[in-house]
């Protein structure tokens, strides 16, 4: 069943005013299913955490879509894309070698977004000299997301991806999703749907071997 990659511009594709909007490139065929099916795919659709639209790659299952999932630690498909903050400069993955990696996909118009990236902010502050934190604004206008980025107050460095090209990359189909790269650019850990800044702090723990700032043995 084809899919197509990228994650749709159109705002009648997103749904920010629900926690999550799930991208089903499968919907146009659910009529022709039994119920049960559908039943499936109207709760993979409209579950709780995660804001997605219409145009990216499924890659969770459909009814359990939401959460934590260990990855095989492929290499991190490398990615340069302007800054949000100043476009004359360059984000890019290989600034970030040699240290763990917590990437954060997000956009402005994604409520859950919007109540994550302080949580973030707050971990990156306490956990920043053992781990870097990058996010990539996605599918969004630089001048909404400088904007909310500043009112945030968040410091780590942004980037920004219009057309959805890095998160495409990744197989990113809904908003937030946040992937946990080793030091050596292998992608261990995925998590789709907003996080506490408890949950990402166990998360780092659990997947990067970092506590509180400090590198386990």
């Amino acid at each position: 069943m084809s899919q197509t990659p990228g994650i749709s511009t159109s705002s009648a594709n997103r749904d920010s005013s629900s926690p999550r909007c799930l991208r089903p490139a499968w919907w146009a065929a659910a009529a022709a299913v039994v119920a049960l099916a559908m039943v499936i795919g109207a709760f993979a659709a409209f579950g709780p955490q995660l804001t997605t639209n219409t145009s990216g790659p499924t890659i969770l299952g459909t009814a359990t879509g939401i959460g934590f999932s260990r990855l095989s630690g492929r290499i991190a498909p490398p990615f340069s894309i302007p800054s949000l903050r100043d476009p004359r400069d360059k984000i890019s993955l290989s600034n970030f070698q040699n240290r763990p990696l917590v990437l954060n996909f997000w956009a402005s118009w994604c409520v859950p977004c919007r109540k994550e990236m302080p949580a973030i902010e707050a971990v990156a502050r306490r956990l920043g000299a053992s781990v870097s934190f990058v996010g990539v604004d996605t599918n969004d206008t630089r001048s909404t997301a400088s904007s909310f980025a500043a009112q945030t107050g968040v410091t780590y460095p942004l980037g920004f991806d219009s057309s959805a090209t890095v998160a495409s990359s990744y197989g990113v189909y809904g908003l937030p999703t946040t992937f946990f790269v080793s030091r050596d650019g292998r992608l261990l850990g995925r998590q789709v749907g907003a996080m506490t800044a408890s949950r990402l702090e166990a998360l780092i723990a659990q997947v990067l071997d970092v506590y509180h700032g400090r590198q386990g043995s």
